[in-house]
């Protein structure tokens, strides 16, 4: 299981990870941490693009609690890298999303307390 810091911080755009696994996919170069601010696709969020070391991420995915990384160049298993969130992209679509539920709120009062505690 991958330890997800995007729940202890959202806003965080630099970490650590230790490089679990590395393996071929069908949609490229498979990585693996140990923890990761990356947030994967899913609940109506895009997947965080970025970088792992000099390898650039292309797609995050979740699976069975671990999520992977789809970068563009292999990386050392058992090596620290470095993490960098494209926190202009994620931002962009935090936005929009938080915007989605205020306006569902807004739009459809009997539902307004359901779909603004998603928030």
């Amino acid at each position: 299981m991958t330890q997800k810091l995007y729940y202890q911080d959202a806003y965080m755009t630099k970490f650590t990870g230790k490089v679990l696994s590395c393996e071929e996919g069908k949609n490229g170069i498979e990585v693996v941490l140990d923890q990761t601010a990356f947030y994967p696709e899913g609940g109506g969020q895009p997947a965080d693009m970025g970088t792992l070391g000099d390898a650039k991420v292309s797609y995050v995915f979740i699976k069975d609690e671990v999520i992977y990384h789809v970068v563009d160049k292999a990386l050392e298993i058992g090596s620290m890298v470095e993490g960098n969130i494209d926190f202009e992209r994620r931002f962009d679509f935090m936005q929009q999303h938080s915007g989605e539920h205020i306006f569902q709120g807004l739009s459809m009062p009997s539902m307004a307390i359901i779909m603004l505690d998603f928030i």
